[in-house]
């Protein structure tokens, strides 16, 4: 796939940005010089620079998202059957569907909660803008079947936004306070659970909410300040095999130093310049974005980066404040 897309950008070079396309090479001599093509950190390398190539053609798939149309159908019909395989899950207590081994949850056919994650946010923000209600009441209930924090926390955000940025919305106001109290009895269940008590008592506030990306915080900021020099913190050259955070940001900070972070922020500046103020699409962007600041692999995985990029071809542009 990065093959591919590594090609689309030689063949539309002429029409993306220059700058970016700089950096974008760039991150490919970045990664010669301070990994020295280190086999143990290459699998980072690609799931980086997918994400990379995917948004520098940004404005190249938004040219051409009649190509795209069709994922709404089928991303529609898998979250459907999705559902259907999370209720077998839960009647049927079958290991392979769930989330979590030590606490509530339920993944379905998804193979990891990150990639749940993703996909339940995109769902809900697609289903909105699609204003298709049946789509909304089964990605909200998916959603929370699956039980990350992440998908709570995005969630309430989203129904805050139609709350109070709505003028006009196809749900009244009545549904969505509801549904933001029905969103809070289930963080409330979560953060009363054994798991999460467990993990207070034993590790603190931070630990449990963050699930112990707090500490792995601590232990890389530990190795930079015995390991890392000046020439680390501009470039990287970090293996993220021995020890990775899953907080986007920093750990892309720590394959690529400053100039990754100069990179991914100068990409994402640039494709919120793209997206119409106050559509659904800065919403969801917004979210996604927070997120991977504070829960990771949204940068990271490949079909997350796929997922994230389809989801705002495809979102319909509705003003919030219509």
């Amino acid at each position: 796939m990065l093959v591919f897309l590594v090609l689309a950008i030689i063949k539309y070079a002429k029409k993306l940005n220059r700058i970016l396309l700089v950096m974008y090479v760039s991150t490919y001599l970045l990664y010669i010089f301070s990994h020295k093509i280190n086999l143990d950190s290459f699998d980072f390398f690609l799931q980086y620079n997918f994400f990379f190539s995917l948004f520098l053609l940004y404005n190249v798939l938004t040219a051409n998202k009649e190509a795209f149309k069709l994922f709404y159908k089928g991303f529609k019909m898998f979250i459907y059957l999705n559902l259907l395989f999370i209720i077998i899950g839960m009647i049927f207590d079958i290991e392979f569907f769930k989330t979590y081994n030590r606490r509530f949850g339920y993944n379905g056919l998804i193979i990891s909660q990150m990639q749940s994650t993703v996909v339940y946010i995109s769902a809900l923000v697609l289903s909105i803008s699609k204003k298709d209600n049946v789509f909304i009441f089964i990605a909200f209930i998916s959603g929370l079947l699956v039980g990350t924090k992440a998908i709570l926390f995005a969630y309430l955000l989203i129904i805050l936004y139609l709350i109070f940025f709505r003028k006009k919305s196809f749900f009244n106001k009545r549904i969505s306070i509801v549904l933001v109290i029905f969103l809070l009895f289930t963080v409330y269940l979560l953060f009363t659970s054994s798991t999460f008590i467990k993990i207070y008592e034993e590790r603190g506030i931070l630990s449990s909410i963050f699930s112990f990306r707090n500490e792995l915080l601590y232990e890389s900021l530990d190795y930079i300040k015995n390991h890392f020099n000046i020439l680390n913190l501009i470039i990287g050259g970090y293996s993220l095999t021995d020890l990775r955070t899953e907080l986007d940001f920093y750990d892309i900070f720590l394959f690529y130093g400053l100039f990754g972070l100069i990179t991914i922020f100068s990409y994402l500046y640039s494709i919120n310049n793209y997206i119409e103020k106050n559509s659904y699409k800065k919403v969801y962007f917004y979210i996604l974005i927070l997120v991977a600041f504070f829960g990771g692999n949204i940068i990271a995985y490949p079909v997350n980066s796929l997922m994230f990029i389809l989801t705002l071809l495809n979102i319909e542009e509705n003003n919030l404040r219509q």
